[in-house]
């Protein structure tokens, strides 16, 4: 996916986020019937095209470091500071992506 995709994609599932708990606020609670089902698919995809490991970085980025607002830090295996910004999260999960082809062949 290019950079510029990814980047579009970060903020629809922000949107949807925020809109969510735009919701939740005035006591309207539409998880189990509507989101959930979005969030499956979206899931779903992001495996498809990134990885269980990719998809799981995704989320982390997006729910656990609330879009990077937290400012939790993540290093590679060689300590280097990574995932700090949407676009080093883009490069970090394309290479995983590019490690996770090699190895298929």
């Amino acid at each position: 996916m290019k950079l510029d995709k990814f980047k579009q994609l970060i903020e629809d599932i922000k949107a949807l986020q925020d809109k969510s708990t735009q919701l939740y606020k005035i006591g309207v609670d539409i998880h189990d019937l509507v989101l959930d089902p979005y969030w499956g698919v979206i899931n779903n995809l992001l495996k498809e095209i990134y990885g269980e490991q990719g998809e799981e970085w995704i989320s982390w980025w997006c729910f656990d470091n609330d879009f990077g607002k937290k400012g939790h830090g993540a290093w590679d295996e060689a300590g280097n500071v990574i995932c700090q910004d949407v676009e080093s999260l883009w490069k970090h999960i394309e290479k995983l992506k590019s490690r996770e082809n090699e190895t298929k062949f």
